[in-house]
Protein backbone atom coordinates (compact mmCIF):
# COMPACT_ATOMS: atom_id res chain seq x y z
CA UNK A 1 0.00 0.00 0.00
CA UNK A 2 1.29 3.08 -1.15
CA UNK A 3 1.19 7.23 0.04
CA UNK A 4 -1.13 8.13 -1.98
CA UNK A 5 -3.45 5.11 -1.99
CA UNK A 6 -3.11 5.69 1.95
CA UNK A 7 -4.30 9.55 1.64
CA UNK A 8 -6.97 8.81 -0.52
CA UNK A 9 -8.76 6.44 1.79
CA UNK A 10 -8.12 8.31 4.67
CA UNK A 11 -9.97 11.30 2.49
CA UNK A 12 -12.48 9.17 1.82
CA UNK A 13 -13.07 8.04 5.30
CA UNK A 14 -13.23 11.73 6.62
CA UNK A 15 -15.57 12.42 3.88
CA UNK A 16 -17.96 9.32 4.81
CA UNK A 17 -17.49 10.40 8.76
CA UNK A 18 -18.85 14.16 7.90
CA UNK A 19 -21.47 12.85 6.02
CA UNK A 20 -22.50 10.92 9.17
CA UNK A 21 -21.72 13.77 11.55
CA UNK A 22 -24.13 15.90 9.13
CA UNK A 23 -26.71 13.34 9.38
CA UNK A 24 -26.91 12.74 13.23
CA UNK A 25 -27.21 17.07 13.75
CA UNK A 26 -30.68 16.86 11.21
CA UNK A 27 -33.65 15.49 12.03
CA UNK A 28 -36.95 14.48 10.64
CA UNK A 29 -40.13 16.18 11.56
CA UNK A 30 -43.45 15.16 10.78
CA UNK A 31 -46.51 16.85 10.45
CA UNK A 32 -49.74 15.07 10.79
CA UNK A 33 -52.82 14.91 9.02
CA UNK A 34 -55.39 18.07 9.89
CA UNK A 35 -52.29 20.38 11.15
CA UNK A 36 -49.80 22.48 9.88
CA UNK A 37 -46.34 23.46 10.63
CA UNK A 38 -44.22 26.60 11.15
CA UNK A 39 -40.43 26.37 11.07
CA UNK A 40 -38.58 28.20 13.58
CA UNK A 41 -35.03 29.30 13.32
CA UNK A 42 -33.31 29.18 16.38
CA UNK A 43 -30.04 30.98 15.77
CA UNK A 44 -28.12 33.23 13.23
CA UNK A 45 -29.44 36.78 11.67
CA UNK A 46 -32.82 35.82 10.57
CA UNK A 47 -33.58 34.17 13.80
CA UNK A 48 -37.49 33.71 14.39
CA UNK A 49 -40.92 32.09 12.81
CA UNK A 50 -40.42 31.96 9.06
CA UNK A 51 -43.21 33.38 7.16
CA UNK A 52 -44.05 30.29 5.22
CA UNK A 53 -46.36 27.81 6.29
CA UNK A 54 -45.36 23.90 5.97
CA UNK A 55 -48.28 21.35 4.98
CA UNK A 56 -48.70 17.88 5.82
CA UNK A 57 -45.78 15.66 5.11
CA UNK A 58 -42.47 14.67 6.67
CA UNK A 59 -39.42 17.43 6.73
CA UNK A 60 -36.09 17.48 7.36
CA UNK A 61 -34.68 20.20 10.13
CA UNK A 62 -31.22 21.11 10.73
CA UNK A 63 -29.98 22.11 14.53
CA UNK A 64 -30.79 25.16 13.65
CA UNK A 65 -34.85 24.74 12.90
CA UNK A 66 -37.55 23.43 15.22
CA UNK A 67 -41.31 22.66 13.98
Amino acid sequence: MGKEELKKKTWIVLAVLACVFMMTRCSVKTVPAGYVGVKVQLYGSDKGVQQTVVGVGRYWLTMNQQL
